[in-house]
């Protein structure tokens, strides 16, 4: 199992001076390899059917309505599973400034643990790189076994700018943020596509 982890939402808990009134974390997971090459593969020919660029990067927030349908339907034919977190951020943020990702990351992986036997993860990178290692360190402690052992192969950050499952990973979280969020007209739109490949969601309200 390959799984790519993103996000869409800002961090910031100020709802009511316009920091985001949802935060969302989504892993896509592809079992086999071959099917995430095709993805991949499937991804690039959609850059080059809508006039982009190769190194185009894929990005929910950038792209029109009907680009987020055409990639949606495209990529949804092939085999693979959407589990998400979504954090409803209302009065749970307190005094704090802003979310804890690395635990919200932590919580996802320990409620998902059944598909991370030998998984190679793979995240977007978010920040510096000491950010990086801090989430690496914490999520590799969220799935040791109890001899020691971890469940996961191995765990690296990619650049979205070159990744095209990392984009996919995008386009998903922003269709996941734009339905519960409920701010926009096509806040169902992109949902109906997915609905099928989503096996698990947690909601933290």
């Amino acid at each position: 199992m390959i799984i790519f982890i993103d996000e869409s939402g800002d961090p910031g808990y100020k709802v009511e001076k316009g920091s985001s009134t949802v935060f969302i974390i989504i892993m896509v997971g592809i079992k086999e390899d071959l099917e995430a090459e095709e993805i991949s593969e499937r991804i690039g020919k959609l850059k080059e059917e809508m006039g982009k660029s190769v190194n185009h990067e894929f990005k929910f927030n950038k792209m029109t309505k009907q680009e987020r349908i055409k990639f949606l339907l495209k990529t949804s034919k092939f085999e693979f599973e959407i589990r998400s977190l979504i954090l409803f951020k209302g009065e749970i943020g307190g005094n704090q400034k802003y979310i804890d990702y690395p635990f919200l990351l932590q919580r996802l992986f320990k409620e998902n643990r059944s598909i991370l036997r030998d998984a190679r993860i793979r995240i977007d990178k978010i920040g510096s790189k000491r950010t990086n290692k801090e989430i690496n360190v914490i999520l590799r402690n969220s799935v040791t076994k109890s001899d020691g052992k971890k469940w996961i192969k191995n765990c690296k950050f990619v650049d979205s700018r070159s990744n095209n499952l990392i984009q996919l990973a995008d386009v998903i979280a922003g269709s996941v943020h734009r339905y519960y969020a409920r701010e926009k007209e096509d806040c169902d739109v992109y949902m109906k596509i997915i609905r099928n490949k989503m096996k698990r969601e947690i909601l933290i309200k």
